[in-house]
């Protein structure tokens, strides 16, 4: 049986902020709310000059040339529960 868990990564100034994952049964169910999280990101950032990065199961967003002090991903990852 696999699962599909989104999981975010947020830095700001070097600060790690938490996230709780979200954990779906269905990938469909996991695919259409990592793009519904894209969207609002992408929205909350429009006016921020960041770089993004972007594929089926992954989207990151960062502080042009400062990933390591500011970026922000979001991530589908399948787990084999077997």
């Amino acid at each position: 049986m696999k699962v599909y868990v989104i999981t975010i990564d947020e830095v700001y100034d070097f600060e790690t902020f938490d996230h709780s994952p979200e954990v779906y049964a269905v990938f469909d169910d996991a695919k259409r709310r990592f793009d519904d999280l894209v969207a609002q990101t992408r929205e909350e950032f429009a006016e921020n000059e960041f770089d993004e990065s972007q594929g089926d199961t992954f989207y990151e967003t960062w502080e042009n040339g400062r990933w390591p002090e500011n970026h922000y991903g979001i991530y589908v990852h399948t787990v084999d529960l077997q």
